[in-house]
């Protein structure tokens, strides 16, 4: 069973999905939570604390599905192929209670100092992998956001079209994107 605390964050969850931010006010929130509106300030300062622990939820759930599979033991392509599939896969999953990655994008606050050295510390072993790849000369060292940029962006805009259907799910043409897109950033291509 949920605490209250992340039943009140479910909850928050689910109405910015089906309203956005505009639809969001603490009576709603505790009307879908079952809880009174007064209870969600033992566990939140304010509605910005709220939003702040929701984009935090949000985001650690996306890294969590993003980097799931990948380990040391595995090489650098290994991992980056489990990472770049992850996202295409993030992106098929539909479900109502929970917000996508373009809908956490446009949270308030998601790019502020605080926000940005959050997510660093989440995708953590996605930079380790890259400073890896780097170190044994597998990658060009253009610095790692870079890299990213270069390299899993063409996932992410793969995975919103997928998201959409403009595109069907193609194994192996998706396969040899992939691999494009590591070449891309490899030293040896």
């Amino acid at each position: 069973m949920l605490s209250k605390r992340d039943r009140i964050l479910e909850a928050a969850e689910k109405i910015v999905v089906l309203n956005g931010f505009d639809g969001l006010s603490m009576q709603l929130i505790a009307k879908e939570a079952g809880i009174s509106a007064g209870t969600i300030y033992l566990h939140f300062t304010c509605k910005d604390d709220l939003i702040i622990s929701l984009r935090e939820k949000v985001i650690t759930t996306i890294s969590q599905k993003v980097l799931g599979g990948i380990k040391s033991e595995n090489s650098s392509w290994d991992n980056y192929r489990i990472v770049w599939f992850n996202i295409l896969t993030l992106a098929k999953e539909r479900n109502a209670d929970q917000l996508s990655f373009e809908q956490y994008l446009k949270i308030p606050g998601t790019s502020d100092e605080k926000s940005n050295e959050y997510e660093k510390l989440l995708f953590s072993p996605l930079y380790d992998l890259y400073q890896k790849a780097i170190i044994k000369g597998e990658v060009i060292d253009v610095g790692i956001n870079y890299l990213i940029a270069l390299s899993l962006e063409s996932a992410v805009a793969l995975a919103r079209y997928l998201r959409r259907d403009a595109i069907e799910y193609d194994a192996i043409q998706l396969n040899e994107i992939c691999r494009l897109s590591w070449r891309a950033i490899c030293v040896n291509k």
